[in-house]
């Protein structure tokens, strides 16, 4: 079966207090500023 994935850590940036999938704000906001929406990948 082929599989997509759908995200990955430290990409989600509304900081939900109790969330695991972001260790770091820091991270995040690096991140998001390497987000490209044309992009499949979540990062570029």
């Amino acid at each position: 079966m082929v599989s997509k994935d759908i995200g990955m850590y430290n990409t989600c940036h509304h900081f939900c207090v109790y969330c695991y999938a972001n260790t770091c704000k820091e991270c995040v906001l690096n991140y998001k500023a390497k987000h490209n929406d044309d992009s499949e990948r979540t990062i570029e």
